[in-house]
């Protein structure tokens, strides 16, 4: 008797799937879970930064769940790794391409209809430059993210 050969890419299609579907719901709900967190900011007075580490508290938990998600999924240690990066990354990180920004954008039409963000100017019409500074700091996120993902697939046994 012959021990099971490990799983081919190909068995990794619905899985993959299963991931990208589950980033999508993820992505759907990222504005709620930054109003949750603009409210729950106003409520404990901490309006400094608001936006700024309303939006990171958002893709932070955003992304930590993708990595528990990975971390549930079959093994992919056997599979190759190729300049550092293992073969399925590029897959698992597509799902999220543009949902930075997306939420960016939402977040700048939300703050500059709130009424209670109204009495917070550098909130309610966020500048040029806080903008930036949370692209910035988006760009840090994701990084660190793309980097931890890549890792856990490199290492994850199943």
């Amino acid at each position: 008797m012959t021990a099971p050969s490990p799983a081919s890419p190909v068995e990794h299609g619905p899985w993959l799937a299963d991931f990208a579907e589950a980033v999508q719901r993820g992505r759907a709900g990222l504005m709620q879970r930054y109003r949750e967190q603009v409210h729950a900011a106003l409520s404990s007075q901490q309006a400094e930064d608001l936006t700024l580490n309303a939006v990171l508290a958002v893709m932070d938990a955003f992304h930590g769940e993708a990595l528990a998600r990975l971390a549930g999924g079959p093994a992919t240690a056997h599979l190759p790794v190729e300049a550092g990066r293992h073969r399925l990354t590029p897959e698992v990180l597509a799902p999220f391409r543009g949902s930075a920004e997306a939420l960016v954008t939402e977040v700048v039409k939300f703050n500059n209809t709130s009424c209670a963000l109204s009495n917070f100017p550098q909130e309610h019409r966020p500048s040029t430059a806080t903008l930036a500074l949370i692209r910035r700091e988006l760009a840090a996120t994701w990084r660190d993210f793309a980097l931890r993902a890549n890792a856990l697939l490199c290492e994850h046994r199943g």
